[in-house]
């Protein structure tokens, strides 16, 4: 595999209301979406075309990156903090003639998947770009090599002034700004991931990261949200060795900690798990 990575501009970008269901709005220089329970819910569409990138269906990482233009205000001021959701979308729509009844009519293809839910963005990121690792829509790209993202305000803080109803105005590729949505991609694969041990004393729950450290064939180390399974009482209640599974998103990866429960809390004298190089789309693999 030859490692690439690049950016791409988006080729298509409109926003579609639920009040106006008919009506088009790929022409406009902001993607307007908007938390609303009536007529006034808007959401956010973004296309890109990797028919040109070599060797796309190597592709292992996506990161989308939107432009944020402005905020809703209510009465004086912004309201502290909105959330948004990205989803994987169809691509059988295009900008000038994208509307909310072609869209989200469009059982198959509509919201296909959550990639990101509560997306922060406050005040201080306007004029900036924010990013969201999208790289579980590599499956949705159709066969064309479009592969199309929908953002949503599904809800918002409850502390929030405007409960559900609140907007963020992303650019659009219209802008006079030029600073459009852009998807960066990368072919590079996962060489190794940081070992996780914990020794504890018997009935002693081990606290467990949030993060691991991955490290990429390109030699860059990153640290990686993790979701660990639950640990039961039973499994703590004497001295030995057990093995806890743990979920990396978008690195199509598993992986375990190993936790030790001994009287004595001293290190354990060797690893009894390890980590081996892993090309694209290999499952991830512990020695016991």
């Amino acid at each position: 595999i030859v490692e690439s990575e690049g950016s791409l501009k988006t080729v298509g970008d409109t926003f579609i209301r639920m009040g106006t269901s008919g009506q088009t709005n790929g022409s406009d220089t902001r993607v307007l979406p908007k938390g609303y329970t009536g007529n006034f819910k808007r959401d956010g569409l973004f296309q890109f075309d990797l028919s040109g990138v070599e060797d796309a269906e190597q592709i292992t990482t996506l990161t989308l990156r939107l432009a944020v233009e402005s905020l809703d205000k209510l009465g004086s001021g912004y309201i502290d903090e909105y959330w948004f959701s990205v989803y994987a979308n169809g691509s059988s729509w295009n900008e000038a003639t994208a509307s909310w009844d072609n869209i989200s009519q469009n059982g198959a293809e509509y919201k296909q998947k959550l990639l990101q839910g509560r997306v922060v963005v406050t005040s201080d990121d306007i004029g900036k770009y924010v990013e969201i690792d999208v790289s579980e829509a590599l499956p949705y790209m159709d066969d064309n090599g479009k592969l199309s993202f929908l953002v949503a305000i599904d809800e918002n803080p409850a502390d929030s002034n405007d409960g559900q109803n609140g907007g963020i105005n992303f650019y659009a590729k219209e802008h006079s700004a030029n600073m459009p949505a852009m998807l960066d991609y990368s072919t590079r694969y996962v060489t190794g991931v940081e070992e996780v041990k914990r020794v504890v004393a018997p009935g002693e729950m081990p606290q467990l990261p949030g993060a691991v450290e991955v490290t990429y064939s390109n030699g860059i180390t990153v640290p990686k949200a993790v979701t660990w399974d639950g640990i039961s009482p039973n499994q703590v209640a004497a001295a030995g060795t057990f093995y806890v599974r743990g979920y990396v998103p978008c690195l199509y990866m598993n992986l375990s900690a190993t936790v030790g429960l001994q009287n004595s809390t001293a290190a354990l004298e060797k690893p009894v798990a390890n980590t081996r190089a892993m090309k694209p789309h290999e499952a991830f693999y512990t020695t016991d």
